[in-house]
C-alpha cells in the first residue's frame, strides 16, 4: 500500500491554497500512513517537520463530548436530567421567535436537558460577543473562566425549542462547565489525568500550550477568497483567557497526538493498551438523533451531507451522499475551522488525522477527498 494518490493530493493542496498539512491514517494501532507537505510558515520558508502545534477550533468537541460520555458511562452524568440541576441560570429560558414580522422573546416550554448539549439541539447561538458574556470579561478584567462563561450564556434567548432542531451553538462550552462541576476539576486538569496523560499525548492541551511550545505553533493564515491569498490570522478568538478551557474550541495539539486519541476511540483502545470508553458508549456517540426533517431544515453543511449527528460527531447515513464506499454505520468524526479533521472508524479499526493551518479553506471538499482516497487505496 503505497497511497500515492493521497500523497499527490496533499502536495496539490500545499501548492495550492493551503501552506502545510500533515495527515496520519492507522489500522489496529499501527501508522499505515504518514505525509507531510508544505511549510508551517511561509514568509520564513520553516517547512512542516511533524511537531507543529495546531488549534484545533471545533475539532476540541470531540475530546470534550468524550470526556462527558466517559461521566455518563460511569454512571456520574444522566443524558435527561435539567440542565438547571448544574447551573440554575437556566431553569427559565426564554428563546426568539418572529410575530408578524417582528422578533419577540418568549419562555420556551421545555427545559433543557444534559443531552441536548452533547447533540448541539439546546437551542444555544454561538456568539462570544453577547452583553452577558462581555459582561463577564469587564467584571473579572478579562479573567475568563469557562463556567462563569457557561452561567453567562443563559442570559441569552435560544434560537429554538430545546430538543426542537440541531442548532450549532455554545453547547459544549457549557458542556465543558458541567463536566468541571461534575468532576469538582478544571476541564484542562480532568483531561490531563483521565485522557492525555494516560495516551500519551504529551503535546496536548485545552488553552495555550506552555511558553517554551510556543515556538512549534504552526502559523495559522487565512483566506482571503477575493484576493485570492492569505494572511496571517495568530489566534483562536474561543480562547478567552488563561482560565477559560473552551469546550467546543479551546485544545491545541500535534497531529501525531491527537493520532493517538483517533486510533484508541477506532480500535478500543491504545497500543500501550489503554482504553477509555466502551463499546457501547462509543455506538452511542455515533448513533445519529437527528430526525429527516431536522436534517433537512438545520443540519445542511456541505460536510454534513450524507451524515446524521450523533452526541457531538457527525456519523455516516447515506455513503452515496458522503462519497465513502462504507456502508453505515461506518466512521465519525468532526473537524475544525482551522482545517483539522479526525475521522474514526471502528468497524475497520481506521483513523484519520488531517491538520492544516487555513481559515476559510475548503475543508468540507479536503476532508471528503481524503477520506476517499484512503477507502481507495486500502
Amino acid at each position: 500500500m503505497r497511497f500515492d494518490k493521497l500523497r499527490k493530493f496533499q502536495d496539490e493542496l500545499t501548492s495550492g491554497t493551503i501552506p502545510g498539512n500533515d495527515c496520519i491514517i492507522k489500522e489496529n494501532n499501527k501508522t499505515i500512513y504518514r505525509y507531510i507537505s508544505g511549510y508551517a510558515d511561509v514568509e520564513d520558508k520553516r517547512p512542516v517537520k511533524g511537531n507543529e502545534l495546531y488549534f484545533l477550533w471545533s475539532a476540541t468537541k470531540t475530546v470534550t463530548t468524550a470526556l462527558g460520555l466517559k461521566l455518563y458511562e460511569d454512571g456520574k452524568l444522566s443524558m435527561d436530567t435539567p440542565l438547571a440541576y448544574y447551573l440554575p441560570e437556566y431553569e427559565k429560558m426564554t428563546k426568539k421567535i418572529q410575530v408578524s414580522g417582528k422578533e419577540e422573546i418568549v419562555p420556551v416550554k421545555n427545559e433543557i436537558l444534559v443531552k441536548h448539549l452533547f447533540t448541539m439541539t439546546s437551542g444555544m447561538c454561538y456568539d462570544f460577543k453577547t452583553d452577558s458574556i462581555l459582561r463577564v470579561g469587564r467584571e473579572t478584567h478579562g479573567d475568563y473562566d469557562t463556567v462563569k462563561v457557561a452561567r453567562a450564556v443563559a442570559d441569552t434567548p435560544l434560537l429554538s425549542e430545546p430538543g426542537e432542531c440541531w442548532c450549532y451553538g455554545m453547547s459544549h462550552d457549557v458542556l465543558a462547565a458541567v463536566i468541571e462541576l461534575v468532576t469538582g476539576k478544571r476541564l484542562r486538569d480532568h483531561a490531563q489525568e483521565v485522557l492525555f496523560e494516560p495516551l500519551g499525548m504529551e503535546d496536548t492541551s485545552y488553552n495555550l500550550p506552555e511558553s517554551g511550545k510556543m515556538g512549534r505553533m504552526a502559523t495559522q493564515y487565512s483566506y482571503m477568497p477575493d484576493r485570492k491569498t492569505y494572511v496571517r490570522a495568530h489566534s483562536c478568538n474561543h480562547i478567552l483567557g488563561p482560565k477559560y478551557d473552551s469546550g467546543g474550541a479551546g485544545i491545541i495539539s500535534t497531529c501525531e497526538d491527537f493520532s493517538k486519541f483517533a486510533d484508541m476511540i477506532a480500535t478500543g483502545r491504545s497500543e500501550n493498551g489503554f482504553s477509555f470508553l466502551k463499546p457501547e458508549t462509543i455506538d452511542l456517540w455515533r448513533t445519529n438523533v437527528l430526525s429527516r426533517d431536522q436534517i433537512e431544515k438545520s443540519y445542511v453543511w456541505e460536510s454534513t451531507k450524507g451524515y446524521g449527528y450523533g452526541y457531538g460527531v457527525r456519523t455516516l447515513m447515506d455513503p452515496e451522499k458522503a462519497g465513502t464506499p462504507l456502508s453505515p454505520p461506518g466512521e465519525f468524526g468532526w473537524g475544525g475551522a482551522a482545517g483539522t479533521w479526525i475521522v474514526m472508524e471502528p468497524i475497520k479499526k481506521l483513523s484519520l488525522v488531517y491538520f492544516q493551518h487555513m481559515l476559510n479553506s475548503d475543508d468540507a471538499y479536503i476532508v471528503r477527498q481524503l477520506t476517499k482516497l484512503m477507502y481507495e487505496e486500502l
